[in-house]
C-alpha cells in the first residue's frame, strides 16, 4: 500500500510544478520587487476650470477730451480669484488708472462678483474704439483670461474753442490763507497756502500756480513741494481731486506790498461754459520794526571786570551789615542780580557797538561756524550785520564780501540763495557741505587781497661807493 502511494504523490507534485510555471500573477511578487503589490485603482478625475464672465459700465460714453470718467469692471465666477490684472487697451486711445477695488460679494446664484473702479482718460477727440476689455489673473487651480462681450467705444468731444488752458471739471474752488495776517517786519517770513479742490478731474491735471507769484515787487518767494490727491467720493460715484501749494514769502523792504490775484480758468462740464476761480488781492503792511540803537558806551574791558566784581562785593556786604531777615535778604539779592544782569547787557552792548564793523563781522562768522542749521547760522550772523539781516540776501552777501573782498560775488550770491531756499522753501541742502564751500570762497577771497609785503634790503648802501 505504501509502495503504491509514493508514485502517486510524486506524480501530483510534478503536475503542480508544471501548473505553477504556466500561471503568472498580475504583479511581481514581493520577494522579487521588494515592494507591496500595487492594487489597481480607478482613473483620476480632472477638475473643471472655473467659469468667469466680465462686464463693464462707464460714467458717460461721450466725455470731453482729457476728462477723466469712472469705469467699473465686474468679474463674476464660480471661484474667488487670487489676483486680477487689467490688460492695457489699444494704444493711443485711452489711459486707465486703477482707483479702487470693492470687497467681493456673493450673488443670488452663488457666484462671486469682484468690482474694480478705474479712471479712464480719453487722449484725443473723435470716435475711439478701445476694443474689448480683458482681465487676466490666477485662482487656486491656475491662471485665467477673460474678455468683455462688447467692446469699449467712446465719442470724445473736442475742447471748447477759445478756452485755454483746457481743464474740464464738474466743480472747482480756490482758497488761500496767509499767516501771520498782521504787520510784519522786513525779513520776517510769511506762509502762503493755496488749495485747489475739484470734482470730476484728477490732481495731476490741476495747474501749477507758482508762475503767478513770480516777480512780485519787494517780496522774495520760496516754493515748497506741492501735495496732490486723487480719490473717490464717499458714495463712489464721483472723482475728487486736490492740489495744495505752500510758499514762504519774505519781504525785502518796508512799506505796503501787494500780492497779486491768483486765477484758474476751467470748463464747467455740467453747464458747458467757462468759469474762473480767483483769490482776492492782498496788501502786506511791512513796518520797519528794528529796535532803536543803544548808546555806544566805550569802556575798557578791564574796567568792566573790576566794576562787576566790586558790585558783587558791595551787594554781599550790604546784605551782611544790614542783617536783614531771610525774606528781605532774598529780595535784595534778587534785585541785585537783576541790576547786575542789566548792567552786563549794557556793558556788552557798549563793547559790541565800540568794535569796528570788520571785527563784528568776523566775530559773527566765527559764532555762525558752529551752527548746524540754516536758521541758526543766519540768527548768529544777524547781530553783526548793519540792519540786523532784515534785508536778506543782499545784506548777507555784502557782509561776506567785506570780510573777503576778493571773493566771487556771483558764487557768494548763489550760496546765500541756496541757504535761503533751504530755510524758507524747505529745499534739501547738506549744511556741512555748504559751510565748507563758503569757507573755501572766503579763504580764496582773503588770499587774493593780501597787501604786498615790503621788500627787505640786505643792508645800508656803502658810505663811499667806489668810483
Amino acid at each position: 500500500m505504501v509502495r503504491s502511494i509514493a508514485p502517486l504523490t510524486a506524480l501530483a507534485l510534478l503536475w503542480c510544478a508544471q501548473a505553477g510555471a504556466q500561471f503568472q500573477p498580475p504583479w511581481p511578487p514581493p520577494w522579487q520587487a521588494g515592494q507591496r503589490p500595487a492594487w489597481p485603482t480607478q482613473p483620476p478625475t480632472t477638475s473643471r476650470a472655473p467659469d468667469y464672465r466680465l462686464s463693464w459700465s462707464i460714467e458717460t460714453s461721450s466725455p470731453y477730451v482729457h476728462q477723466p470718467v469712472l469705469l467699473r469692471l465686474r468679474l463674476s465666477g464660480d471661484e474667488q480669484p487670487t489676483r486680477i490684472g487689467l490688460e492695457p487697451p489699444r494704444p493711443g486711445t485711452v489711459l486707465l488708472r486703477r482707483l479702487h477695488a470693492e470687497p467681493p460679494r456673493r450673488a443670488g446664484d452663488g457666484t462671486t462678483i469682484n468690482t474694480l473702479v478705474f479712471a479712464l482718460l480719453p487722449l484725443r477727440p473723435g470716435q475711439l474704439d478701445a476694443g474689448p476689455l480683458r482681465l487676466s489673473g490666477s485662482h487656486a487651480g491656475g491662471t485665467f483670461e477673460v474678455g468683455s462681450e462688447r467692446p469699449l467705444r467712446l465719442r470724445v468731444r473736442p475742447p471748447a474753442p477759445g478756452v485755454e488752458p483746457w481743464l474740464p471739471a464738474r466743480a472747482l474752488t480756490l482758497t488761500s490763507s496767509l499767516t501771520p495776517e498782521g504787520p510784519v517786519a522786513p525779513g520776517e517770513p510769511l506762509r502762503l497756502r493755496l488749495e485747489l479742490s475739484a470734482t470730476g478731474t484728477s490732481g495731476e491735471q490741476l495747474p501749477v500756480l507758482a508762475d503767478q507769484l513770480a516777480g512780485v515787487d519787494g517780496i522774495r518767494v520760496y516754493r515748497e513741494r506741492a501735495q496732490l490727491d486723487t480719490r473717490l467720493s464717499p458714495d463712489g460715484r464721483q472723482l475728487l481731486a486736490s492740489r495744495v501749494e505752500t510758499y514762504t514769502l519774505v519781504a525785502q523792504r518796508a512799506g505796503r506790498l501787494l500780492l497779486p490775484e491768483i486765477r484758474v480758468a476751467w470748463w464747467d462740464i455740467a453747464r458747458e461754459r467757462g468759469e474762473l476761480a480767483r483769490t482776492p488781492l492782498r496788501t502786506l503792511q511791512v513796518t520797519d520794526g528794528a529796535p532803536p540803537p543803544r548808546p555806544a558806551i566805550h569802556w575798557h574791558p578791564a574796567w568792566m571786570a573790576v566794576s562787576a566784581v566790586l558790585l558783587v562785593l558791595a551787594g554781599y556786604w550790604w546784605a551782611v551789615l544790614t542783617r536783614a531777615p531771610a525774606g528781605r535778604l532774598a529780595g535784595a539779592l534778587e534785585r541785585t542780580r537783576l541790576h547786575l544782569l542789566g548792567l552786563g547787557e549794557t556793558l556788552w552792548a557798549g563793547l559790541w557797538a565800540g568794535l569796528p564793523g570788520g571785527w563784528r563781522l568776523r566775530l559773527g562768522l566765527l559764532r555762525a561756524r558752529t551752527a548746524t542749521t540754516p536758521e541758526t547760522w543766519l540768527a548768529r550772523l544777524a547781530p553783526a550785520l548793519p540792519d540786523g539781516g532784515r534785508r536778506g540776501r543782499p545784506e548777507v552777501v555784502a557782509a561776506l564780501l567785506a570780510t573777503a573782498p576778493g571773493a566771487d560775488h556771483t558764487a557768494l550770491t548763489r550760496l546765500v540763495a541756496r541757504l535761503e531756499a533751504a530755510r524758507y522753501g524747505a529745499q534739501r541742502v547738506v549744511f556741512s557741505r555748504w559751510q565748507r564751500a563758503l569757507a573755501r570762497r572766503l579763504a580764496s577771497g582773503r588770499r587774493g587781497h593780501r597787501p604786498p609785503r615790503p621788500r627787505r634790503h640786505g643792508g645800508l648802501p656803502p658810505l663811499n661807493p667806489p668810483g
